[in-house]
């Protein structure tokens, strides 16, 4: 089970959804009546190779250094 939160600027936590498979994989298997190999992901390759090196540059404390500071209001 996987758990998706984000923590707001004075610390609060959001639950934002829950997964009950949660997977890092980037392919995915195409259904069709022959077998065939699994099949790569452009749209999961986009968001999890990004989310996995932030993840890393986050515990390196190297995030800030990675990114230019951009006021959202």
């Amino acid at each position: 089970m996987g758990f998706d939160i984000i923590v707001k600027k004075d610390g609060t936590p959001i639950l934002l959804e829950v997964n009950s498979a949660p997977s890092l994989s980037i392919d995915h298997n195409v259904f069709t009546e022959e077998i065939s190999p699994p099949v790569r992901s452009i749209v999961d390759e986009m968001i999890k190779v990004p989310l996995v090196r932030d993840t890393i540059l986050l515990v390196l404390n190297q995030l800030e250094n990675q990114y230019t500071h951009v006021n959202v209001a």
